[in-house]
C-alpha cells in the first residue's frame, strides 16, 4: 500500500478511484461555501477564469484538479487545499499568496516535485520572511 496514492500514477496519469475521491471532496466544499458566499457555478467560473465544464469534469473526477486550480480554488473559496489533497503541504498555498500570478503557479509546480527536506527549507524561508514583515 502506497502512502501516496497519487504516487501511483499510471500510463495514463492519476488512477481514476484518486481523481473521483478528490472531486467528491472539492464538490463537498462546493457545495458548503456556495450558497454562503451567494455564488452559482457560472457566476463563480466567470469571476475566477475557470471554464464551467472544467469544474463539473474536476467534481465528477474525470478530470485531474491540476495544482494551479487547486491553489486558485482553495484562496478564493478559502479551504486548506490538503482538504482536498492530503499529500500537499500549506507552502504552495503560501506561496501562490506570496507571488501570485503566472510565478505563483510555476513556483507551486516546481515546490511538488520537490522533496520533503527541499520544502522544508522552503518553508523557513517564508516563515522567516514573515516574521520580518510583522
Amino acid at each position: 500500500m502506497l502512502l501516496n496514492p497519487r504516487m501511483s500514477k499510471t500510463k495514463r496519469g492519476i488512477p481514476a478511484e484518486v481523481k473521483r475521491e478528490e472531486g467528491r471532496k472539492l464538490k463537498a466544499i462546493w457545495e458548503r461555501t456556495k450558497d454562503d458566499k451567494g455564488l452559482t457555478q457560472e457566476s463563480y467560473c466567470a469571476a475566477i477564469g475557470l471554464n464551467q465544464g472544467m469544474l463539473q469534469q474536476m467534481f465528477r473526477g474525470s478530470s485531474p484538479i491540476p495544482l494551479d486550480t487547486l491553489l486558485n480554488l482553495s484562496i478564493s473559496l478559502d479551504f486548506d487545499p490538503r482538504d482536498v489533497r492530503p499529500d500537499l503541504d500549506t507552502t504552495y498555498k503560501k506561496m501562490a499568496l506570496a507571488i501570485g500570478g503566472v510565478e505563483g503557479r510555476a513556483a507551486a509546480r516546481e515546490l511538488e516535485s520537490m522533496s520533503d527536506e527541499g520544502r522544508k527549507e522552503v518553508e523557513a524561508l517564508i516563515t522567516a520572511a514573515e516574521s520580518s514583515l510583522e
